[in-house]
């Protein structure tokens, strides 16, 4: 029987959640000695949405940590839901047409040089910057066409979806909420989540228009709020009776991409 934690985890014994209690124990022990004295850890298991462990060390389980590029995967769900919304068309929707500033990036204002904003980058899509096929400010690299990392296209994603929603203005980044709006609405609310939000940018020359690229948003959280994030996406985006995410969305999310 599938359940949702509310306030708190419902605890379920090992053997009653199907694991062989010595065998768990032993694997606790190993990441111990792989730890050390001065090791930190922390690591949650969850069975039909019942707390099993909650093993921790140097780190408490409830502190709240960055989870850094994790929260790239927030910000997919966050595009699958405004599409299934209809505040965007579909994840081929352009992006000029929603956040046009992320072209305004001559030569000599990106990130280092010989990165900045080419004509080839007008055709990228929502898609493309959620997969990392972007290659935006990458010379050589067309839309669609490469896997390439990169932060900066996931930052002209994230505010691009929160000027939809009224809440980036790249004329005053540092005063605008960004996506944590939308992420508290869409996701932390509606599964009882406790996490937390910061702004990062990374140590870039004075001329570069970090207001076009920067500025990342940020998720700090607990493990057990991950854990019920993970919940999420385990059920396909169904909390209790709630359709958080578009279950066609996550299965596209998760399915492999084609050649």
């Amino acid at each position: 029987m599938t359940i949702y934690p509310q306030q708190e985890w419902q605890p379920i014994s090992a053997s009653a959640a199907g694991f062989d209690p010595e065998k768990l124990a032993a694997v606790e022990t190993a990441l111990r000695s792989q730890a050390g004295t001065d090791g930190r850890y922390r690591v949650v298991i969850v069975q039909g949405g019942r707390l099993v462990v909650a093993w921790y060390q140097g780190v408490g389980c409830a502190d709240q940590l960055r989870l850094a590029s994790a929260t790239k995967s927030l910000f997919s769900s966050i595009l699958g839901i405004l599409i299934d919304e209809g505040t965007l068309p579909s994840a081929d929707a352009p992006l000029f047409d929603y956040y046009p500033e992320f072209m305004d990036v001559p030569e000599g204002t990106g990130p280092k040089p010989g990165r900045y904003a080419y004509p080839k980058d007008r055709t990228i899509t929502f898609r493309q910057l959620i997969s990392n096929t972007s290659g935006y400010m990458k010379p050589g690299e067309a839309p669609g066409q490469v896997f390439n990392y990169q932060t900066y296209g996931m930052n002209i994603l994230t505010h691009a979806l929160a000027k939809l929603h009224g809440d980036y203005d790249s004329n005053d980044p540092a005063g605008s909420p960004g996506l944590m709006p939308l992420l508290d609405e869409k996701l932390r609310k509606p599964i009882g989540a406790q996490w937390g939000y910061y702004k990062a940018n990374f140590d870039l020359p004075p001329q570069a228009r970090i207001n076009i690229f920067g500025y990342y948003d940020g998720v700090k959280a607990s493990a057990l709020d991950m854990a019920r994030l993970g919940w999420l996406w385990c059920n396909w985006g169904k909390w209790e009776d709630t359709q958080v995410i578009p279950e066609a969305w996550l299965r596209e999310a998760t399915a492999v991409a084609p050649a």
